[in-house]
């Protein structure tokens, strides 16, 4: 791959303002019929998995950049596809046929189990960082606690209501956060039957309305969230909407004493209120998401100003995905999967980027 080197520090390279307005596209895939609509990496960084709407599934080498292996999910779709702590076995959902989760071994192409009980599509799944649990989070308004090793459901959080909810672990599997309208609920992984132990609400007060009607502040939601992730630090939520705002929200927040959204991610573009997933990096202090302007934006997670923006797109990039050990990210614009680096220093191999 158009890799780059291990740098001078053994533990990594930090990644800094400088080193992202540098990054440039390392590899272009043209794999796809249809919109890839999932990226993941491998939590040794080494593999990358997409889903796409053309019913397949692939698998990437993420440090020399080249397609692996590929299968077919045509009888009953994919979406949402997720490592497992193997490098050779992932997770789905269905998107057709039926609301079954598939687990299933990409090397020997076969399915390992089925977790069943959703009686609606199932929109979000997230693995844990550190045991075989994930969660799903489905449209019938269910979150569900499932462990690979069994096909029954291990457990079932309160119910959200009818919506689109989004679910997240933090970095040590202590707390997981389930996001539906505006509202993102914190839950004990110990004791979640108990229900969440706080609830954020994201609505941000607007400027008044022109309407003649009403000059009064008013509350109004956000655009409709679409994915959270936990930032490594174990306090920043990162939050995806169907809009041109992302938002940070500390999930220490103790509200109404402290807004939870800490920092607005603002000027992309998404003019057609597409899905735009943005990524966190692994150190926390940077996210990315793609714009209409074919654009990735790149933001100072902490001051909320932008660090970078890098074209080379030729659509909108709907899902960025930073890859967890080094030094590169991936995006995803229509049917093609971009790998980014920096320039490359030494051909020996990838930056392995500093926690």
């Amino acid at each position: 791959m158009v890799a780059t080197t291990l740098g001078e520090e053994p533990n990594g390279q930090p990644i800094t303002r400088d080193l992202l307005t540098q990054f440039e596209i390392a590899k272009v895939f043209d794999d796809n019929t249809a919109p890839i609509t999932s990226i993941d990496f491998h939590a040794s960084g080494d593999v990358c998995v997409t889903a796409s709407a053309d019913d397949s599934l692939r698998l990437y080498d993420a440090v020399n950049g080249t397609s692996k292996h590929f299968v077919w999910s045509k009888k009953y779709g994919c979406a949402h596809a997720r490592f497992t702590h193997s490098r050779s076995s992932i997770i789905y959902a269905s998107t057709k046929e039926d609301d079954t989760i598939r687990y299933h071994s990409l090397h020997e192409n076969k399915y390992l189990r089925y977790f069943r009980g959703h009686t609606d599509r199932v929109v979000d799944l997230e693995m844990s960082p550190n045991s075989d649990s994930f969660l799903s989070a489905s449209q019938d308004g269910s979150v569900r606690l499932w462990d690979l090793r069994v096909a029954t459901c291990q457990g079932l959080a309160a119910s959200q209501g009818r919506g689109r909810p989004s679910v997240a672990f933090d970095q040590v599997a202590k707390v997981f956060a389930v996001a539906l309208g505006t509202k993102i609920r914190l839950y004990d992984m110990a004791n979640y039957d108990a229900g969440p132990f706080s609830t954020l609400d994201i609505s941000l007060p607007r400027l008044p309305s022109t309407s003649h009607y009403s000059q009064a502040p008013q509350l109004l939601p956000p655009p409709p969230i679409i994915a959270i992730e936990f930032g490594n630090n174990g306090k920043d939520i990162l939050v995806s909407t169907a809009g041109d705002l992302c938002y940070l929200v500390d999930s220490y927040a103790t509200p109404p004493q402290t807004h939870p959204v800490r920092v607005e991610l603002k000027g992309h573009r998404n003019s057609t209120n597409m899905d735009l997933t943005a990524a966190i990096t692994p150190d926390a202090k940077f996210a990315a998401v793609g714009s209409d302007d074919h654009m990735i934006y790149i933001w100072d997670t902490e001051k909320g100003s932008r660090a970078a923006a890098l074209p080379g797109h030729h659509e909108l990039p709907t899902v960025v995905k930073w890859n967890p050990r080094y030094m590169m990210f991936a995006s995803a614009g229509n049917t093609q999967l971009v790998f980014w680096t920096p320039p490359p220093i030494d051909p020996t191999g990838p930056v392995r980027s500093g926690s």
